[in-house]
């Protein structure tokens, strides 16, 4: 395995903390959507050599993730280990920095991530379009042919001898 180097050319690559963008993104823990502008968390992954994201809600972080980022926050400093703060809203920005003070999720509090998902606006993404099939021609059957000639089916059930 390749060393690690940080992707960003700083010491070290930051997490990010924004609202989603476009509501595309799934996140790593429950597997759902993160609906778009909602509170999302992203751990710093290297994929082929440039900086990428593995995204949660930010109520699927776990307690062990918010200590190492807290560990990043003592070495490197709040504007260095983390990205995207300052595109947080007021409310979502303080939710943050009380778990990155106190070392506690919004559980530990009482609060539930249900405003967020008020707020967020699903995104639909586009169905894909099949074509149109055009309008079907009945296929004639085997033998019609025959009927339109005027000949028999039961012509040929005569002619036939077992044993010939």
């Amino acid at each position: 395995m390749a060393d690690w180097q940080p992707a960003s050319g700083g010491d070290t690559n930051p997490y990010c903390i924004e609202p989603a963008k476009s509501g595309r993104a799934t996140c790593k823990k429950c597997k759902e959507p993160i609906p778009n502008k909602a509170l999302r968390f992203g751990s710093p992954v290297q994929i082929q050599g440039n900086l990428s994201y593995h995204w949660n809600h930010w109520r699927c972080l776990t307690e062990q993730v918010l200590a190492n980022m807290r560990g990043k926050i003592a070495r490197h400093g709040q504007d260095v280990a983390i990205e995207g703060m300052d595109r947080l809203k007021p409310r979502d920005r303080e939710r943050v920095q009380r778990a990155l003070n106190t070392g506690l999720l919004d559980a530990h509090f009482g609060e539930v991530e249900e405003g967020d998902e008020e707020e967020a606006v699903p995104v639909k993404t586009p169905k894909k379009r099949t074509p149109k099939k055009a309008a079907a021609t009945p296929r004639k059957k085997r033998g019609a042919s025959k009927k339109a000639e005027g000949e028999d089916e039961d012509d040929d059930a005569e002619d036939w001898v077992p044993g010939k």
